[in-house]
Formats: C-alpha cells, structure tokens, sequence
C-alpha cells in the first residue's frame, strides 16, 4: 500500500495535452476497430476534449483485409466532417504474414516520416521475423514494433536486439492498466522504465473500452517522468 500512494493517475499527470496518439483504429469501418462515423467523431471530440494534438490513424493491412481503397476513402470522408483541433494522419498496422512482402513491394504508408508501424502475432512470430524487419529497413523504411510489450513470446533480451539494429518501439496506453494481464503489465512498466520506448499510442478500438480502462493507469514518478516525454 506505501507504492500505491506515490503512484499518480495518468489522467491527472497533463499527459493528454498535446499528445501525439502513434496507434488507433479509429477510420471507421475499415477493421476491426470503430465501425460508425459517429463513433469515429465521438472519439475524436473526446480527444478534442483531453487537449490531443494530433491522431496516427493506422488500420490493420494483414492477410485478408487488403482494403487500401476504401481506407482512402474513408479518410477522405472523416476529414470532411471532422471539424475539431485534432490534427489526423494517415498510417497503416502491417502484420508481418506471407503477404507482407507483396504489399512491401508496392510501398507502404507511412506512420510519420519513413517509420512503418509493424506487427506479429502475440503468441508467436513469424519464422522470418528478422529477414522481414531488415528488408523493410532496406526499402528505405524503419521499423517501429506495435505493442512489443505484448509479445509473450518476447524476453528483454529480445527487446534490446531490435533496439541495437536500429528499430523503434511503440507502447499501448492500457498495457499499463492490466487491461492486457499482468505479465503485459510487468512488460511495459520494465520496458518503460529503462527508457526503451520511442512512441505511445492508445491502439484504441472502442470508446467506452479506452475510457474505462484508462482511469486504471496509475504511475510512479520515474514511470511518470519517461512517459511524459515520449509524447
């Protein structure tokens, strides 16, 4: 109970204002995140509302859901009606699966500048995995691991060899909630605290779901400290 008293809300730490969100399904109707305009515009009132400053928008491109076509529409569509301060941008979350070379041979969008927001399985990853992240490096672009905290299959050891290569890491908000299981929970606090994280992003799919959830989020000082910069 002493930790729990120098531990600090998320929500009561500023971290909202002026942050820059790195991962949601927030484009509606696209995978499996919103499914409405409404809804689309909800969160983002409610973002508008915590001082966000900008939203990444990155559905998931995987096998099966190839759908580039109607992202760009619906982005165009959210645009037109979004009249809020939040600034929204076109990303994409590329599961590293047998497709993956195809559509890395066409190009691939952008998270910002040349980071493409990347991701495996949870439970296992690709036999590849390495062949696949230098030759997304080789294209030209930089790999950045969503929610490494989630891979079970990861050790710390692991998160350290895709750091010296040069690649980035992105942190889920709610891993810090339990929202996830504990061992997620252990995951991102350790990896947090040794500074190995270069982006947060909320990853979030539904409304109700993140704004439960995130009154979880309670942080030590030093935790506090090192998300504070990464917004």
């Amino acid at each position: 109970m002493f930790f729990l008293r120098h531990k600090t809300k998320l929500a009561d730490t500023g971290f909202f204002r002026d942050f820059v969100d790195s991962h949601s399904h927030i484009l509606p109707g696209v995978d499996d995140g919103i499914r409405t305009i409404e809804e689309s515009l909800a969160v983002l009132a409610y973002f508008d509302s915590l001082g966000v400053k900008k939203v990444r928008l990155t559905p998931h491109v995987m096998n099966g859901v190839e759908h580039w076509e109607d992202v760009l529409q619906a982005f165009d569509t959210l645009c037109k009606r979004y009249t809020g301060e939040t600034v929204l941008e076109l990303g994409a979350e590329y599961m590293l699966d047998s497709g993956f070379r195809e559509r890395l041979g066409k190009g691939l969008q952008p998270l910002c500048g040349d980071c493409v927001l990347v991701e495996t399985s949870y439970f296992s990853p690709p036999n590849n995995l390495d062949e696949l992240l230098y030759d997304v490096s080789l294209a030209g672009y930089t790999p950045v691991i969503a929610h490494p905290e989630r891979y079970l299959y990861m050790r710390y050891g692991d998160y350290c060899e895709l750091k010296d290569k040069g690649y980035l890491l992105q942190l889920n908000l709610l891993s810090l909630s339990g929202y996830y299981g504990k061992q997620v929970m252990k995951n991102a606090e350790t990896l947090l605290e040794k500074g190995m994280y270069d982006m947060v992003g909320t990853d979030l799919h539904n409304l109700e779901t993140f704004g439960k959830w995130i009154g979880n989020v309670r942080l030590t000082d030093k935790l506090a400290r090192e998300i504070m910069s990464l917004r």
